[in-house]
């Protein structure tokens, strides 16, 4: 039996990576008619399991029986452990899923925030950081290295963004940035796009290193004018109370 055919709406949320993924699914996990799970394609890529393997488990996924009174039941990937990227597209199609496709606007942030992320789990053991007492210090990147991952991630989101596009599923289109300024908001257009009853809900990770890139990074203006008079210049110098304090989410 397809999913549609079911109680339940199947969903996935794709996402990039440190763009507030884990604190969303988190969220919709503490609402009580939402049954969430992480990174599973994740969990098999690391096992080594096959692109048969993933898309078997995600067929398993979306026909689960389900305890009342689940309304919607959902995971999250990056493409990066898609192993069948045309295999994974027909199964969200076959099943009538969901997409919540969550961005992040600013590419510099993001850029320095996957660096971040591996200083994270190297000392705490998370990729998350649930510990406030455990922020990380001010890092210091080498530039040349910061080039190649900036240019990984701008491909990344490009590549993302089509991928998504060419599914002509029922799509809602969020960013990190509108997370941060209100996430109730943010939660109002979840709740709407699946269908759920309003609920206060929350997730548990916090942000890692301070929003004001002089703040989180040592050798700042010496990153900051390899990129003079290019799109990424102003990245460097925003912040979410200046930049995008009065951020419309329509």
């Amino acid at each position: 039996m397809k999913s549609n055919d079911a109680s339940f709406l199947p969903f996935v949320l794709i996402f990039q990576g440190r763009c507030g993924s884990t604190y969303l699914m988190e969220a919709l996990g503490s609402h009580p008619d939402v049954c969430c799970w992480m990174e599973y394609f994740a969990t098999l890529k690391q096992r080594r399991k096959t692109a048969e393997e993933q898309l078997a488990w995600l067929k398993r996924f979306y026909t689960l029986p389900l305890p009342e009174p689940c309304q919607a039941i959902g995971f999250k990937t990056k493409l990066a452990d898609v192993l069948d990227r045309n295999g994974f597209a027909h199964v969200l199609k076959d099943h009538s899923a969901s997409i919540i496709h969550l961005q992040r606007r600013n590419l510099v942030k993001m850029t320095v925030s996957f660096f971040n992320s591996v200083r994270l789990a190297d000392s705490t053991g998370n990729w998350n950081l649930y510990d406030r007492s455990r922020r990380l210090s001010p890092i210091t990147i080498e530039p040349k290295e910061f080039d190649a991952w900036l240019r990984d991630v701008e491909k990344d989101a490009q590549d993302e963004m089509r991928f998504v596009q060419t599914l002509e599923l029922p799509t809602l289109s969020l960013c990190y940035e509108e997370l941060l300024v209100n996430e109730q908001k943010v939660f109002e257009r979840i709740f709407s796009f699946l269908g759920l009853e309003r609920r206060v809900i929350e997730g548990r990770a916090i942000k890692a290193t301070s929003d004001n890139l002089r703040d989180a990074v040592e050798n700042f203006d010496a990153l900051k004018s390899r990129y003079v008079g290019s799109r990424y210049e102003s990245m460097f110098e925003e912040t979410i109370a200046g930049h995008y304090s009065s951020l419309q989410m329509n």
